[in-house]
């Protein structure tokens, strides 16, 4: 599963790469305190391991690191802001304390299994 090259958060992004959909876009899970997604990964071992997301949180990537600090601007630090997930598609409920050019990475829940999405263009200038 993978998020489509050229999406942008700010707009909303989506993943593909699920065969058991006619459009190959994944079907999301949309945790929230009160129904969190049950998922299932491997630890750092290599273990099967499962958890429970609560919500959704995109944050500064590792690909935007390190962080420039534009001219005359605002400090630019890293920043994390919630996901909203509409049927299949993902977007950033806000962009402050981003920079156009920065990146974002998200854990998502897809058929039960935690999906990392790497290197999402926050928006603007990219």
């Amino acid at each position: 599963m993978s998020v489509p090259a050229g999406s942008q958060a700010a707009t909303g992004f989506y993943l593909t790469g699920c065969l058991d959909f006619s459009s190959g876009i994944c079907r999301l899970g949309v945790p929230a305190p009160s129904k969190p997604a049950l998922f299932m990964a491997t630890d750092p071992e290599g273990h099967p391991a499962t958890g429970l997301m609560f919500q959704t949180l995109g944050q500064s990537g590792q690909a935007s690191l390190p962080l420039q600090q534009p001219a005359n601007g605002p400090e630019h630090n890293p920043a994390a802001a919630t996901l909203s997930i509409s049927g299949n598609n993902v977007t950033l409920d806000t962009t402050s304390g981003f920079q156009p050019a920065d990146t974002i990475d998200a854990w998502l829940v897809s058929h039960g299994t935690a999906v990392q999405a790497r290197s999402i263009k926050v928006g603007g200038g990219n």
